[in-house]
This record gives C-alpha cells, sequence and structure tokens, in this order.
C-alpha cells in the first residue's frame, strides 16, 4: 500500500472517519517473514495451485477449470484471491532483485507487469460477461481463455528468473496478444 494513503486507510476506524460507507478489508500480509525465499514460494505456489492446478499431486480449481465449467462467479472468486498475493509477493521478490542489481530484475518486473495485467483483464471480461455485454458465454469464455493463456506465459516467465531450476509448464517467452 502506498505510504501516503496507508494512514488513512489503515485500519476500519480510520478508514471509517473518511470513507464511511466503504467495508474496511485488511490488506495481504508478505508470506511467512516476508523475504524472498517465502515470496517466491508463494508465487510457485500461486502458479501450481491456481494456474495449472495441480500441487503436491494434489488437483486444485485451476482459472482453467473453472471458464471451462462455466462458473464464472468461481474464477472471479478465484482471480480476486490470487491478485493480491501477486502484488505482494511480486513487490518484495523485485525489490530484493533490484537490490542485488540482478540483470534478470527487468524481466522479473515485466512478467509481473503482465500477470497483474492480465489478472485485471479477466477480472474486466468476467464483469462484462456476467452483465452480458459480451453476447454469449461462450465469446467470454474464448476470450478469457486467450486472457489465462498470456496470464500463464507470463508466470512460466517469472519462475524462469526466480526458480530457474522449477519444472514448469512449456509456455513462456512467446509473443503476446495486446488487446487495445
Amino acid at each position: 500500500m502506498d505510504p501516503e494513503i496507508s494512514n488513512f486507510v489503515s485500519t476500519p476506524e480510520e478508514l471509517a472517519k473518511f470513507a464511511p460507507d466503504i467495508r474496511f478489508v485488511p490488506p495481504v500480509a508478505p508470506p511467512g517473514k516476508g523475504k524472498y525465499n517465502d515470496c517466491s514460494e508463494e508465487l510457485i505456489r500461486i502458479y501450481l495451485e491456481n494456474i495449472v492446478g495441480n500441487s503436491n499431486g494434489q488437483r486444485n480449481e485451476s482459472l482453467r477449470a473453472a471458464l471451462i465449467r462455466g462458473d464464472l462467479n468461481d474464477l472471479g472468486a478465484l482471480v480476486l484471491g490470487i491478485s493480491p498475493r501477486v502484488i505482494v509477493s511480486g513487490r518484495i521478490v523485485l525489490q530484493e532483485l533490484l537490490n542485488k542489481s540482478s540483470p534478470s530484475a527487468y524481466r522479473a518486473e515485466v512478467a509481473l507487469n503482465d500477470i497483474t495485467a492480465g489478472l485485471q483483464q479477466i477480472d474486466g471480461c468476467l464483469l462484462q460477461a456476467i452483465k452480458g455485454q459480451m453476447g454469449g458465454i461462450t465469446v467470454a469464455q474464448l476470450s478469457i481463455l486467450e486472457d489465462i493463456n498470456d496470464v500463464e506465459t507470463s508466470y512460466v516467465d517469472l519462475i524462469k528468473v526466480i526458480a530457474p531450476d522449477v519444472a514448469v509448464g512449456n509456455a513462456g517467452t512467446r509473443r503476446r496478444n495486446i488487446k487495445v
């Protein structure tokens, strides 16, 4: 959270003074002790559990599975659960790479920005689909599937930087379709 606004929204009481109609949601805390290793493990865990849908041999609900089932509400809940965790962990990982003057910091930054933008794009498409503004459900599913593929590609790029020993899918480093 930006330091300039954190004093105004850091507690339910402070938020009630400035915006009484807004419900307080506590900020997402960094995983573990907020160190690089904890955060990189969290990013890998998010990828395995929510993008791939398989972690420690257990099948988990992935973005793609919820989309294929046509359950846009579950997909939205997954996206909203993933986004803040990626942002918090990603900031810490990126800051550590920048502090080390790592040559791969730029690649990590681009991948994190693409992941965040992709999740926001999915969220926006979901909103339009739920409101019926995208026509049929199939049109929405195809659009969102493309965004999920782009997020997965960026995620693979990120994991190749932060944990090169971790085996990830064969996606990654391909040209992404930029929507205007």
